[in-house]
């Protein structure tokens, strides 16, 4: 993943301005991560009397304006007005790669969150690359839906790796193919197949394994 800053305008004169342009960054920095164009955490802060977000993001184009599905212009025009200008981004990564990886010539594509990282949780087959979720540009709501969806196999990944009373409930559902988690999945890998036309496959994690309780 990169890291990108991403400056919204200088801090104006009144406090009550300030929040306005806040909020404003705020609700555009939610939409982004609904999206999947930034992973789901942010810093938002007032660096040097300008208002800056420091993220994560799958790829260096994901905040490039012909990148944002038509649903999320809403809160980048009311952003927008608020600045008087669109929010300037820099990537800030020095191993930020120089071309871009044509994922859509993949012969394959699989699904699968990794709780160490909370961009994408789909990969190319060939490369082991991130697929930016926003490239699902149909329908518009997939995107958001396997994003929460991951959100949701992280957590319970977590708590299965915390382990306490919750760890053998917690495990079934990143683990047992039958689980709720395991079946939206799977259901996102057919959608994620018939929007792109390339196969996607589900993976399931296993950490423990059948036994030959004959040895």
């Amino acid at each position: 993943m990169l890291v990108a800053r991403i400056e919204f305008g200088a801090a104006p004169e009144k406090r009550s301005a300030r929040s306005r342009l806040k909020a404003a960054a705020a609700s555009y920095l939610a939409s982004l991560t609904k999206s999947g164009q930034i992973c789901n955490s942010y810093l938002l802060a007032w660096t040097g009397g300008v208002l800056t977000a420091f993220t994560k993001i799958p790829r260096a184009d994901s905040l490039a304006p012909q990148k944002h599905p038509k649903w999320q212009m809403t809160a980048l025009e009311e952003l927008t007005q608020a600045v008087g200008k669109s929010p300037e981004v820099t990537v800030i990564d020095d191993e930020a790669p120089r071309g871009i990886a044509h994922w859509k010539r993949s012969s394959f594509l699989f699904l699968s969150p990794d709780y160490f990282d909370d961009c994408s949780p789909l990969y190319s087959g060939d490369t082991g690359r991130v697929v930016p979720l926003y490239e699902l540009t149909e329908p518009d709501e997939l995107a958001e839906s396997i994003t929460f969806w991951s959100r949701e196999y992280r957590h319970h990944y977590g708590v299965w790796l915390s382990s306490g009373e919750l760890e053998i409930p917690a495990y079934e559902q990143v683990a047992d193919v039958a689980s709720r988690l395991s079946k939206l999945g799977r259901e996102y890998c057919s959608q994620i197949e018939t929007t792109t036309g390339i196969p996607c496959y589900y993976y399931l994690t296993r950490y423990w394994g059948r036994r030959d309780h004959n040895k």
